[in-house]
């Protein structure tokens, strides 16, 4: 069994590696997240995106395909009393070949589905705003509406994803127990 690597980022102190990986990659493509920012009925969830529509929690996992995700961490969150949505992550945004995130529930059903970053461009005159660079969050195959913006569902799979993985990993790469990086 390994051990975390805990990792400074952006003056946070997390308690791996991997969760300062994926506050990178949310920096990265322009997601704001709170670290650990509250406690639940004994859970803290990992962060909190501030700039979705609902409330949305994020419990980081070093799981490498979905139902490895979900049998380690969908019980401890749907029994935390939380009832808005909840995004589950891996040790990859990639978790399927067509690019799947992670896994979302909303709170009260927890019927976990498949999600991917991909924003969803407003063609109905409404006035949504999409996205930042495209990088919103959608439920596949539902495809009802992006989870950061709500613009009408026209999947939009943004380019660089890879890369800003990549480069997240980079940014917090070990450089030793004496290493600081801010």
């Amino acid at each position: 069994m390994t051990h975390a690597i805990p990792t400074k980022y952006a003056g946070v102190q997390f308690r791996s590696r991997l969760e300062a990986r994926w506050a990178a990659f949310f920096d990265l493509i322009g997601w704001k997240w709170e670290y650990e920012p509250f406690d639940l009925d004994g859970y803290i969830p990992d962060f909190l995106l501030t700039d979705f529509l609902r409330p949305t929690i994020v419990e980081v996992k070093p799981a490498r395909d979905m139902q490895a995700l979900v049998d380690t961490a969908a019980a401890k969150v749907s029994g935390s009393g939380w009832e808005s949505r909840a995004l589950l992550v891996g040790g990859t945004p990639a978790l399927a070949p067509h690019g799947t995130l992670g896994v979302v529930a909303y709170g009260g059903e927890w019927a976990w589905e498949e999600v991917e970053i991909g924003c969803v461009t407003d063609t109905s005159g409404l006035g949504f705003i999409p996205c930042q660079d495209d990088y919103g969050l959608v439920a596949t195959p539902r495809l009802s509406h992006c989870m950061r913006c709500g613009s009408a569902p026209i999947p939009k799979r943004p380019s660089g994803r890879p890369e800003k993985w990549k480069e997240a990993g980079n940014l917090v790469q070990y450089k030793g127990p004496a290493a600081v990086t801010d």
